[in-house]
């Protein structure tokens, strides 16, 4: 018998940020592994109008319960508190009523914010919750994790935190990174069919950046390489214009920085299939990107076939190794730039042999391997 599952989100979707894939693609699977779920978020104002299934790319459609609250969150840190503790209101008050009515099932939550998923433990019902940083110790979280069934984290490091923090055992968490939808992934197109589909130059050099613009992934790197590349490559970048990229660095951008914009979701597998080299960035002056993030971009090149040059940074290394990618030093310039001209001089066995050795690896970290690991985790936690 499927289990019900109420996946609660304190978020605005769909949204033009990661974690809106991270939440749908996962949906998607818990639902083709057998899961009855249905998600639970704020009703807020919205700019996307389409539907989950059309803007994800999804096979099926997602039943939602979208709950009345003050919708407040973009009016700085005081309206974010009280549109998210309605929130919290709202979905108690609504789960409650399920309960009273002999409905049995489970909550799964995401640490999307700091508070709002402190109502969980009135339910009095078993609940899971899915971490994506080391948490410090908190009354918040200790209320949280004296109560939850089990914890899904993104990595190990991640875990041991929580066990040091709030002692939690071991067999109440689990470690499963983020993933990707190999379905998605345009790899069968070469570099030069994608190019003049989105019409870009054919004979550059191109090393294409995905992501959107913040300085804890040590986007300071990128300007100094790409003015010591020069005319070597030309740096493309998805996810930001031009003078968002020149507002937050507060730099003058090199001429072989090209900024596309924010690209629709779909198009995305066509960008990547466009480059020669895909980059993904990482620093040592910032803890999360260091030792605690999953970027879900990585595991995207990993299964685009290009060869990857990444920041050789703890949290990179858990996933691929020198094998897979190339590894640079975190917020070393010239090694960057090193790894980033190694790539185009790598001969057609050396390149396959990394690409391979990457899109093998990126078969392994399968939404849907990740959702059928958490099903099993909630069945028998």
């Amino acid at each position: 018998m499927s289990v019900k599952v109420y996946y609660i989100l304190n978020a605005r979707m769909p949204t033009e940020r990661a974690h809106g894939i991270q939440v749908a693609k996962m949906y998607e699977a818990m639902r083709a592994s057998g899961m009855d779920v249905t998600v639970i978020i704020p009703r807020r104002k919205n700019a996307i109008q389409e539907s989950w299934r059309a803007y994800y790319g999804l096979s099926i459609d997602v039943s939602v319960v979208s709950l009345r609250v003050w919708d407040l969150y973009t009016r700085g840190r005081i309206g974010f508190l009280v549109g998210s503790s309605s929130f919290m209101v709202a979905y108690v008050w609504y789960l409650l009523r399920k309960k009273l009515r002999g409905e049995r099932f489970v909550v799964y939550t995401i640490d999307m914010d700091q508070f709002s998923f402190a109502g969980v433990p009135l339910l009095r019902t078993t609940f899971f919750v899915e971490i994506h940083d080391a948490k410090k110790r908190s009354l918040m979280y200790r209320w949280l994790f004296r109560f939850v069934r089990g914890v899904v984290t993104i990595n190990q490091p991640i875990k041991q935190v929580l066990m040091e923090e709030f002692g939690l055992s071991s067999d109440r968490i689990i470690v499963h990174p983020n993933g990707i939808d190999l379905s998605w992934i345009r790899n069968d197109i070469s570099a030069e069919v994608a190019r003049e589909s989105l019409g870009i130059p054919v004979d550059a050099y191109l090393v294409l950046y995905s992501g959107k613009f913040y300085l804890w992934k040590g986007l300071d790197i990128l300007l100094s390489a790409a003015r010591s590349l020069g005319s070597r490559a030309d740096i493309y970048i998805i996810g930001g214009t031009f003078d968002e990229l020149q507002r937050i660095t507060e730099e003058t951008l090199p001429k072989n920085i090209h900024c596309m914009g924010q690209v629709a979701y779909a198009d995305v597998p066509m960008w990547l299939a466009a480059a020669d080299t895909l980059l993904l960035l990482g620093t040592k002056k910032n803890t999360y990107s260091y030792h605690y993030t999953s970027p879900m971009k990585l595991f995207e090149y990993m299964a685009a076939k290009r060869i990857i040059v990444a920041s050789g940074t703890p949290a990179v290394k858990e996933i691929v190794g020198e094998s897979d990618v190339l590894l640079y030093a975190p917020d070393d310039t010239a090694d960057l730039v090193k790894k980033l001209l190694h790539a185009q001089s790598l001969s057609t066995d050396e390149r396959n042999q990394l690409i391979m050795s990457a899109y093998r690896r990126a078969t392994t970290f399968t939404w849907s391997d990740r959702a059928l690991h958490v099903r099993n985790f909630i069945e028998h936690a």
